[in-house]
């Protein structure tokens, strides 16, 4: 399973890109599998629509405001099905965390 390190980032990480009705990246046929490593010291948050805003309180939307993506505790897994992911073509799953575990957050990724 893939994986990457995460830092702080305004906006958040790009984790997955790509717009399968062109046939370039990623084209996921059952969605994607998320998983937070279990040693991270805080919060991987996922986000489906757009980057992802992590506020002080640890709430967070992405891009337009929407709540579409969720918190990952240390150990949490997350699957995005195809069909929540998007209608349009594009694939973008951003991921951010918590400023106590930047630079150290692992989270892991398989696209189905």
């Amino acid at each position: 399973m893939p994986s990457v390190v995460i830092g702080f980032v305004s906006g958040g990480q790009l984790l997955v890109s790509g717009n399968y009705a062109s046939g370039q990246g990623y084209s996921p046929e059952g969605g994607v599998q998320i998983k937070a490593d279990r040693s991270n010291s805080g919060s991987v948050y996922v986000a489906l629509s757009g980057g992802v805003t992590v506020t002080s309180g640890g709430l967070f939307t992405s891009g337009g405001g929407r709540m579409d993506g969720m918190q990952l505790a240390p150990g949490d897994a997350y699957w995005a099905p195809r069909i929540g992911i998007t209608n349009s073509g594009a694939l973008n799953i951003y991921v951010g965390c918590d400023a106590a575990c930047s630079g150290q957050a692992r989270v892991y990724y398989e696209v189905f």
